[in-house]
């Protein structure tokens, strides 16, 4: 066999040989940070072994202005889905998101969304009304509303139940849905869910947490 051909199969031999390494090196590094993220110590929060892309959305705020995905970038959203008319768990969550908001201080960098799962009630004028109580004064919600199958669509993809109401009866004064809130990171993407609502000062210890760990793996 001549030199020159002993030298290609080397030169392939070796380029193999880094490309291996450097596909076994991205997947160590990508299962140590899922694991050090699933393994962080949060209190009632449980943190998702990778952070999950939502699906597209078109939903409108309280002024009718459109809200996307785009508006979730560069901010941490906590994200609450329920409705105004709800006789006991949204009110009391909304108060658990509005203490969080007052413990962390109002941070520009913050958000707290409310998304309605009854948007035929819940127009963006009758939305407004609800959330610019004395009780919620303190957090500047956004508010969302929009058409019903979007709605219903993205509650579905972030694991949010919501009753089905052409497989179940469901009264206008109780429509059955998930209680917990969801937290998404600055780049859209769902991080973290607290199915304990009702502790404020452990969710933001588990917020704060989340945060330190995010802007040192980013």
């Amino acid at each position: 066999m001549k030199k020159h051909t002993l030298f290609i199969i080397l030169i392939i031999g070796i380029a193999i040989a880094i490309g291996v390494w450097r596909d076994n090196n991205n997947l160590a590094s990508t299962q140590s940070n899922a694991n050090v993220f699933t393994t962080l110590p949060l209190s009632v929060g449980t943190a998702l072994p990778q952070p999950h892309k939502l699906p597209a959305f078109n939903l409108i705020d309280t002024d009718g202005k459109p809200f996307s995905n785009e508006a979730l970038k560069d901010r941490w959203s906590f994200l609450f889905f329920g409705y105004s008319q709800c006789p006991g768990v949204c009110p009391a969550t909304l108060g658990v998101m509005d203490q969080i908001s007052a413990k962390l201080g109002n941070h520009h960098n913050v958000q707290f969304i409310f998304v309605s799962i009854d948007p035929e009630n819940d127009t963006p004028q009758a939305l407004k009304k609800f959330l610019q109580q004395d009780k919620f004064q303190k957090t500047p919600f956004v508010g969302l509303t929009g058409d019903k199958d979007n709605v219903a669509m993205l509650a579905k993809k972030v694991g949010i139940h919501v009753a089905d109401e052409q497989k179940l009866p469901i009264s206008k004064e109780h429509i059955e849905h998930g209680g917990a809130i969801l937290l998404v990171n600055p780049e859209g993407k769902l991080m973290a869910i607290f199915t304990t609502t009702d502790k404020p000062n452990a969710i933001v210890r588990d917020f704060k947490e989340i945060v330190h760990y995010y802007v040192n793996a980013v």
